[in-house]
């Protein structure tokens, strides 16, 4: 089966590599005492930068911790690679399982994002959104590979 828009096999375990270092970064920075300091401060081109005592600027070098954005930025391209690549064995029913997998994770993301609108208001609200940036991608990955495990044991133990 000629699979479009699917990375090579071998992309999947640095797409997993990556996806674990990115969530479990992003669960030390969450949960930490804000006296860690988990920091990467350095120049950074900004195209927008919000400063609250000058307002908005534009194409300017700022110094910025750039820590969040390489998680950020980890987890998306970890999360990518793994839930994009092919699977040792692609077929029709592996792509019937990542294309329900894929319309599953969007119903339950946006289901668990209209209904933490509703019910979360302040600041906490940021942090929803901030997880929102990759958990469709997580949950995605999650229930795809299920489906995958939970298939291969059915073929088992049929034979």
């Amino acid at each position: 089966m000629k699979t479009r828009y699917l990375f090579p096999y071998r992309f999947k375990k640095f797409g997993w590599i990556l996806f674990l270092i990115g969530i479990i970064t992003y669960l030390l920075m969450m949960f930490l005492p804000d006296d860690t300091d988990i920091s990467l401060s350095t120049k950074v081109f900004a195209l927008i930068y919000d400063s609250f005592s000058e307002g908005n600027q534009y194409f300017l070098w700022i110094t910025n911790d750039v820590m969040d954005e390489f998680v950020f930025i980890t987890i998306i391209i970890g999360g990518l690679l793994t839930g994009f690549s092919r699977v040792k064995h692609e077929d029709e029913y592996t792509y019937m399982l990542r294309t329900e997998s894929l319309v599953w994770s969007f119903y339950v993301n946006f289901g668990l994002l209209l209904f933490l609108t509703i019910f979360t208001y302040g600041m906490i609200y940021l942090s929803i959104i901030t997880f929102n940036l990759f958990s469709c991608l997580l949950f995605f990955i999650i229930r795809f590979h299920y489906l995958l495990y939970k298939s291969k044991k059915t073929l088992k133990n049929e034979e």
